[in-house]
């Protein structure tokens, strides 16, 4: 396990198995959430030289970083609130893991 999203608020936690990750509302992607505020390929979550990174896609609803629209792409430091549209977690890794 590479780290964690706990959500805010209800939902599950979601487990990063792998360093790179494909956020969105389509079957495909590694991070399915079926919400109509997601887009269908909405982010990209991925691990360089052990942080943790988002991409945005394009998504209509937009991603942020404690509160901030991530217009490229930003570092995840740990304990960091990233929302998909509406939908807000908590990052939980050790970095460098």
């Amino acid at each position: 396990m590479l780290g964690e999203l706990h959500p805010i608020g209800a939902g599950s936690v979601i487990t990063l198995a792998k360093t790179k990750l494909l956020v969105g509302r389509k079957p495909h992607c590694d991070i399915v959430l079926s919400e109509n505020h997601i887009s269908g390929d909405h982010c990209e979550l991925f691990m360089d030289d052990g942080i943790w990174h988002v991409r945005d896609l394009g998504s209509r609803n937009g991603t942020k970083v404690n509160g901030v629209r991530v217009t490229n792409e930003e570092c995840l430091e740990p304990n960091a609130v990233v929302s998909f549209g509406h939908l807000s977690y908590e990052i939980k890794y050790t970095p460098g893991k």
